[in-house]
C-alpha cells in the first residue's frame, strides 16, 4: 500500500510539473508561510490559508496537499474532495 501511495504521489508530482500547473488569471500558486503551505492568487492575495504540510500546484481544478500523514486533493476553495487510498501519505 505504501508503494502505491508513493507512486500515486510521484505521478501527481510529475504530471503537475510537466504541465507546469494551470496558467492564466484564475490559477492559484502554492506558497510557504512559516513552515506551512497555502495558495495565493496571481496578485499575491492569500486565497487558501497556509495549513498544509506540503502542497503542489493545481491541475484540472484540483491540487494534491499533505495534511499530516495523509495526502488529499483539494478544490480551489480548499475543500477536500478526495482522500488518498488507505489514508496514509508517502510524505514523511
Amino acid at each position: 500500500m505504501k508503494k502505491l501511495l508513493a507512486t500515486l504521489f510521484l505521478v501527481l508530482l510529475a504530471v503537475g510539473s510537466a504541465a507546469g500547473g494551470e496558467r492564466g488569471a484564475s490559477s492559484l500558486k502554492p506558497v510557504e508561510r512559516k513552515g506551512k503551505w497555502g495558495f495565493t492568487d496571481p496578485d499575491g492575495k492569500m486565497v487558501i490559508s497556509p495549513k498544509f504540510y506540503r502542497a503542489l500546484g493545481f491541475s484540472e481544478g484540483l491540487a494534491p496537499v499533505a495534511t499530516g500523514h495523509r495526502v488529499v486533493l483539494i478544490d480551489r476553495t480548499g475543500k477536500v474532495v478526495k482522500r488518498s487510498p488507505g489514508g496514509k501519505s508517502p510524505i514523511k
